[in-house]
């Protein structure tokens, strides 16, 4: 079913702490979590990585995630990963990488998550397609399959 507002934090904590404790990803800034409507995710994302259930905006040592309101659970989950996922590389990226790379990177972590929840389906749909973000997810995996999960991280930090 939907979600409620207050459940999105007990949601988040579970995020993180897959993050942490399984693919050694620890956030240090404090971010804020908004639900918020279509409209505006749109009007941020203006030339901003995310897809538009949830955008992940930085300016300066204030990051924020926006998560479209009224998502299913196992979307949400989806989302505040992969959005998790470009504020941490935001933390941690010393170059600017590719969109593709961006985008890959913040699917992988999500892909991750998603398995670790038991959502399979949920994963083959991120693999499908042609877009940037399934096929840097594919690039992602493949760095995984020769280097290992800490390997990806390095990857994309360099």
């Amino acid at each position: 079913g939907l979600f409620r507002a207050d459940q999105i934090s007990a949601i988040k904590i579970q995020t993180l702490n897959y993050l942490s404790d399984y693919l050694g990803m620890n956030i240090s800034h404090k971010i804020n979590y908004t639900l918020i409507g279509q409209d505006f995710i749109k009007e941020k994302s203006h030339g901003i990585s995310g897809d538009l259930n949830g955008l992940f905006y930085r300016k300066g040592d204030k990051f924020d995630i926006y998560v479209l309101y009224g998502l299913r659970r196992n979307d949400l989950y989806q989302v505040l990963a992969h959005e998790i996922a470009h504020a941490w590389m935001s933390e941690n990226a010393k170059s600017e990488r590719s969109l593709e790379e961006n985008e890959g990177f913040a699917q992988w972590v999500a892909y991750h998550f998603l398995g670790h929840l038991g959502l399979q389906e949920q994963q083959r749909i991120l693999l499908a397609g042609d877009d940037v973000y399934a096929s840097g997810l594919r690039m992602m995996l493949q760095i995984e399959k020769e280097r290992g999960k800490r390997g990806v991280l390095d990857y994309v930090t360099k």
